[in-house]
């Protein structure tokens, strides 16, 4: 800026103000009483505004920010265990929020705005999200070594249809799963017990109260101590679906957006083929 533009917005600020803030004279330029006063005020304005600007770039290059994410269980003690370790030791200064639960309840946190990125299972794309498919899982039956239906291969829905059946409760996406798959072969499950949560299932399971159907090596954190007896389920194949949903990618902060990238790099490495359950 030259000085006679400099001069002049001065001027301008003067009159906006409706103050001098300088004497002028032929060869000397001082501050006037209130001049001298709003100095102090200018300075403080100057120095935030360049701890804000140093704030924004902080979070842009990902040298502070949180991340806020949802997910189920099976989800998070495996597959988003290993990418957040993975995520920390790239941007060890940004906080992690994770908050594990049902599917419905997760998706609602990330309807809310309450977390930047929710795990999920979907059978289809939602109207109000948006959504990427990660992986699929395959659904196997689950029992005890001594239990009749114990062996190895596959196994239909129709052939454990004669045993209790262990049923995690609703709002889970596990009982969206079996619900549908037993109404698929037209079975209406009475011989059940329902349970609020996965381990339950398993632990029942284990102490010989019937046979569930999971996602095994999603939840092989939990079926692995029990040594309990994994076959795949046909007739219908049943799969968990795991979606990663989001409101609006373009409105993500920078260090979820981070993470979103980073998911979507890892779903090209572990593909649905590679997460599905054996015998």
């Amino acid at each position: 800026m030259t000085q006679p533009s400099l001069s002049a917005t001065i001027r301008q600020f003067e009159d906006f103000l409706g103050a001098r803030l300088f004497e002028r004279h032929t060869k000397m330029v001082r501050l006037t009483g209130v001049g001298e006063s709003y100095l102090g005020v200018a300075q403080r304005l100057l120095s935030e505004m360049e701890s804000s600007v140093d704030v924004v770039r902080d979070l842009v290059e990902k040298r502070k920010g949180h991340l806020h994410i949802a997910s189920l269980p099976s989800v998070a003690a495996g597959f988003l265990a290993k990418e957040l370790s993975q995520y920390r030791n790239r941007f060890p200064n940004i906080g992690i929020s994770l908050k594990d639960g049902l599917n419905q309840p997760t998706l609602e946190l990330v309807r809310r705005g309450d977390v930047d990125l929710g795990f999920v299972h979907l059978d289809h794309p939602l109207d109000d999200l948006q959504s990427e498919l990660l992986y699929q899982e395959h659904y196997s039956l689950i029992c005890k070594p001594d239990h009749p239906l114990a062996g190895e291969g596959p196994i239909t829905w129709s052939e454990i249809t004669d045993f209790p059946f262990i049923q995690v409760a609703q709002g889970s996406s596990t009982h969206e799963v079996t619900a549908q798959a037993f109404a698929d072969i037209g079975h209406v499950l009475r011989n059940k017990i329902e349970t609020n949560m996965v381990s339950t299932a398993i632990g029942m399971v284990a102490e010989g109260f019937g046979v569930t159907a999971l996602p095994a090596k999603g939840f092989r954190y939990l079926v692995g101590p029990h040594e309990l007896v994994v076959r795949p389920l046909t007739s219908p194949t049943a799969y968990q679906r795991i979606h990663m949903a989001v409101r609006e990618k373009r409105w993500l902060s920078p260090a979820a957006e981070a993470f979103y990238d980073q998911i979507i790099a890892a779903r090209g490495k572990e593909s649905p083929t590679t997460l599905e359950a054996g015998g």
